[in-house]
């Protein structure tokens, strides 16, 4: 179910009489759980140095450490009761302030992800401005499960290739120690169907490669797969299916991802706690 979500751009204003501003931040509002979530931008963003002249810059970072202050502390206040809508107090606490900093006209949007996921994405369009070169579906589905990874605690998997003179493979999560640990995501978001099935028996040649050589091992490979998002396209599904089917040659676990539901399941979590980094204990998920 979509939920509903209101949200502010946080911009800097260094001088009231220009006008001119740059964003800086986002706070994000969902309507139904009352809970809200922000992201702001480094302390030193280039940005700033870019439009305005330097005497901004300190005045920015100043600006940028008070709210990374101020705004937990506001967000606490939100109501706890219904006395008076969670709507009104947020149009109080983000409302016109006269300041350096200033908040948009609140906006809303439906979105099927969850709070944290809509607060990041909002930030890398209007702050970041990513929304010219949107992740490719592979990259995003990558993107999402680091994240999720991030919020557990979990930030040892990195970009990890395995050099070879005939089949190089790079791991885009993953990590050295005795032997190579991954996380190989696989999304199957390509239109025609005999694509999908071509992409399922190219990576099952690539790893069965380097499982027989003994570069990787069945235990310490990870394959996340995204399902293809046509939901009314039979075909898509059959083909996806046939390249499933290749996939589940090789020993390795692996979980079927829902695209547009991104993220992790207990599945590779498990994985994930079982390959802590040498020098920490288990990774505790509670």
């Amino acid at each position: 179910m979509n939920g509903i979500y209101r949200y502010s751009i946080v911009r800097f204003r260094p001088y009231a009489e220009t006008g001119e501003f740059a964003n800086i931040g986002i706070v994000v509002f969902d309507l139904r759980e009352e809970v809200a979530e922000f992201r702001l931008s480094n302390k030193r963003f280039a940005r700033i140095s870019h439009f305005f002249d330097p005497s901004a810059n300190s005045a920015y970072m100043n600006a940028i450490e008070n709210l990374r202050v101020e705004l937990p502390r506001l967000l606490n206040f939100l109501p706890e009761t219904h006395s008076r809508t969670a709507f009104d107090h947020f149009s109080e606490l983000f409302g016109s302030r006269e300041s350096s900093i200033l908040f948009s006209e609140p906006r809303v949007i439906k979105s099927g992800f969850a709070l944290e996921t809509v607060a990041d994405n909002l930030f890398d369009r209007f702050v970041r401005r990513d929304f010219e070169k949107p992740l490719d579906p592979e990259a995003a589905l990558t993107k999402s499960i680091r994240k999720n990874l991030h919020r557990h605690g979990v930030k040892h998997f990195k970009t990890l290739t395995v050099s070879d003179d005939i089949i190089p493979v790079r791991f885009p999560l993953g990590f050295h120690e005795t032997k190579v640990v991954a996380i190989k995501p696989l999304a199957f978001a390509q239109k025609n169907p005999i694509h999908i099935v071509d992409y399922g028996a190219h990576w099952r040649k690539r790893l069965a490669y380097h499982l027989n050589k003994g570069t990787i091992s069945e235990e310490s490979v990870f394959l996340a797969l995204e399902r293809p998002s046509f939901g009314e396209d039979e075909q898509s599904e059959k083909a996806f299916q046939l390249a499933l089917q290749e996939l589940e040659r090789l020993p390795f676990k692996h979980t079927v991802l829902d695209a547009h539901a991104k993220g992790i399941d207990i599945g590779l979590l498990d994985f994930v706690e079982r390959h802590p980094p040498r020098q920490q204990g288990l990774v505790n998920y509670n």
